[in-house]
């Protein structure tokens, strides 16, 4: 059993790893020291035979390089990080099949509030499939919108509306995520987090159920699990 507050996380490369679906080549990387070292080991890992813990186990190696950059570059840094996080919950979340209008539905990833990650999102995802489904991006305006999307990021410059925001999407098939604290806790499904300069992730499980969602049992393995508060609970 692996330790259930392990670090996860990813560096600026984009990978996809396969799990007999889903197999395409890493994608273009920032041009930092340490993205240079990391990427030379990275690109030549037989992801395929690894399955998802191997996976992620593999990924957890490569947030030492944030420790060592400055406190702008780290900021810089932790967005494309976490850009790469949302491909990744994008391919061990399992929807429900009412969630697509047909097979040719693309998966929409949201973004709710301020856009943290720049241009790293459009990268992170590009040219990527999940389940031969296509992803895109929704800049969200309001809860409406937002309800439509499958995954959605709610981002720290909305953090004052938050309990109203997940009120709103309680019970959508909706994967919300965010980086801000108590995030999970106040009902939210994942929230990414950064200790002793490593990107790490939360999960709520009674926010997943609630969802109607799937989430690969051996990811949750390496989440810190996070309960509701009282608040959450209530209707």
């Amino acid at each position: 059993m692996l330790p259930q507050h392990m670090s996860t996380g990813m560096s600026e490369s984009e990978l996809e790893p396969s799990h007999g679906r889903n197999r395409t080549r890493a994608g273009r990387h920032a041009g930092t020291l340490g993205g240079h070292l990391a990427w030379g080991w990275f690109r030549h890992f037989p992801f395929w035979a690894a399955g998802v813990q191997g996976v992620w186990m593999c990924l957890a190696v490569m947030l030492a390089t944030l420790g060592v950059l400055g406190a702008e570059s780290r900021v810089f840094k932790e967005y494309e990080v976490k850009a790469a996080f949302l491909f990744q919950f994008a391919l061990y979340v399992e929807w429900p099949a009412s969630s697509f209008s047909d097979a040719q539905t693309p998966i929409t990833i949201g973004l709710l509030g301020k856009d943290p990650f720049g241009d790293f999102l459009r990268k992170a995802i590009e040219g990527k499939t999940v389940n031969q489904r296509k992803l895109v991006i929704k800049h969200c305006a309001n809860l409406d919108e937002a309800r439509q999307c499958h995954l959605l990021f709610i981002s720290s410059s909305v953090q004052k509306s938050l309990p109203r925001i997940l009120a709103g999407l309680r019970n959508e098939r909706v994967l919300t995520v965010g980086d801000v604290e108590d995030f999970a806790s106040q009902g939210g499904i994942v929230n990414l987090v950064v200790l002793e300069k490593t990107v790490r992730f939360e999960i709520n499980p009674s926010a997943v159920e609630r969802a109607g969602l799937k989430i690969s049992s051996q990811v949750l393995e390496l989440a810190r699990i996070v309960r509701d508060s009282p608040a959450a609970t209530s209707p």
